[in-house]
Formats: C-alpha cells, structure tokens, sequence
C-alpha cells in the first residue's frame, strides 16, 4: 500500500475520533443551573415521593459536565428530609441524546438510593435531562426532568 494513502486513512480515522469526541460536549461551557420534578420510590408500600431537585454544576467545553450541589424541595414534608449522596455527579453524554449520570444518590432516613450509572435522555429541543422508571440501588427514580440554565446543548 502506497504509504501516503495509508498516513491519510490514518489521518482520516483519527479526525472522525476527534470529532465523535467534541460531538460528544455541552455547550456552552460554564456554570450552569438545572431545575425540575423529581419522584422517587423507595418503599414498595408507601407512594413516591415527589420533589424539585435542583443542581448547580460546571459544563466542560472539551466533554461532560460535573453536578457540584443538589438540594430537594417541595410541599411533601419528606422533600426536606433527603439528602443527595455521592457528588459530585458526573453527566457524560455518550450521543446527542443520550448522558450517562454517574455516582447519582440521596439518602431517604435510613434508604440509600444510589446507582454507579444511571442512563438518562438528552433533549436539546428542551434543553433538559431526564428518566423514567430506572432501577435506582433499592429504588425506583420513577421520573426526573431537569432544565438547564444557561440552555445546553450537544452538538
């Protein structure tokens, strides 16, 4: 094979790495806030608990972003009572509509519920994060929705 057609595929092939990697980051980056309903279900008796979850965090220019705070509120007295575990909470897409939230859990009285990864849904239409019915340690993150301000997006 003729060695400038080979230096070229290679060439070639690590542009395409490249961008799949930059495809692949929130912009833009900086400080950002997410808000939105949260409702979990920690105890097979009892109904879920729902809440709004706020986060503050940082989006990386070059990849994913970095939950740094968490706090719950909301008219349910127990919204008061949960307490995020595990930040910070890496997001890291892995498509435009796909992010993979890492070390994600809180504490409910004496329930942990956590998980290593949890996959959630990117909308760029809606700027916002969210899941459905994800196993969650001994839980159940039966939904959450977060929207970012300033608006991501991945490109």
């Amino acid at each position: 094979m003729n060695p400038y057609k080979a230096a070229l595929k290679i060439l070639a092939l690590l542009g395409l790495a490249i961008w799949s990697l930059v495809s692949s980051a929130f912009t833009p980056g900086g400080a950002f806030t997410a808000t939105g309903p949260f409702s979990v279900k920690y105890n097979p008796v009892l109904p879920a608990v729902t809440c709004t979850l706020t986060v503050h965090g940082v989006a990386n220019p070059g990849g994913g972003a970095s939950v740094t705070a968490a706090t719950l509120t909301g008219s349910n007295p127990l919204c008061a009572n949960i307490a995020p575990q595990g930040l910070p909470w890496p997001w890291q897409p892995t498509s435009v509509t796909t992010v993979n939230v890492s070390n994600m859990g809180i504490k409910i009285g004496t329930v942990t519920c956590s998980a290593t990864t949890l996959a959630t849904t990117w909308s760029n239409a809606s700027n916002s994060l969210s899941a459905t019915s994800l196993p969650w340690g001994s839980c159940t993150l039966q939904s959450l929705t977060l929207v970012t301000t300033p608006a991501l997006t991945l490109p």
